[in-house]
């Protein structure tokens, strides 16, 4: 009964110690989400990470947000933006949100900004920027 219960004991430490050092170290995530306060910012990612862009917006009033640079040899836009509403009321605003993969080793500006896409030659209202470094993962 005894060496039943050491070998309980000295599993559930080895347990323990696998949870507390798996996945705690933020450079290891493969996913990160990013929102307008991390413009301006520099994020370092590995090929085949994502990260996903929140930002607030309302599309009602014309004003929408768009990728308008980007290496697409180094980072790819998944699919396309999506909008989702605060509340269900005509005209509320809410998020728009873009997800992104890191393909390729390099740096990438990405910019996104927030206008009115027919008003040419009118300063974006809003935008956002971020540096992509992207880095290989080594064997280790």
């Amino acid at each position: 009964m005894k060496a039943c219960f050491v070998r309980i004991f000295l599993l559930g430490c080895l347990f323990t110690s696998v949870i507390a050092c798996s996945s705690l170290d933020p450079s290891r995530l493969s996913s990160l989400t990013l929102d307008e306060a991390k413009s301006g910012s520099i994020v370092e990612m590995t090929a085949g990470d994502v990260f996903v862009i929140v930002l607030e917006g309302n599309p009602t009033t014309g004003y929408t947000w768009e990728l308008d640079t980007l290496d697409a040899t180094i980072v790819q836009q998944i699919g396309e933006a999506e909008f989702t509403p605060e509340s269900d009321a005509i005209g509320s605003g809410g998020k728009f949100t873009f997800r992104f993969q890191a393909i390729s080793a390099g740096q990438s500006f990405l910019k996104l900004l927030y206008h009115r896409p027919w008003e040419q030659g009118t300063p974006p209202l809003n935008t956002f920027e971020l540096m992509v470094i992207v880095k290989i993962q080594n064997g280790g």
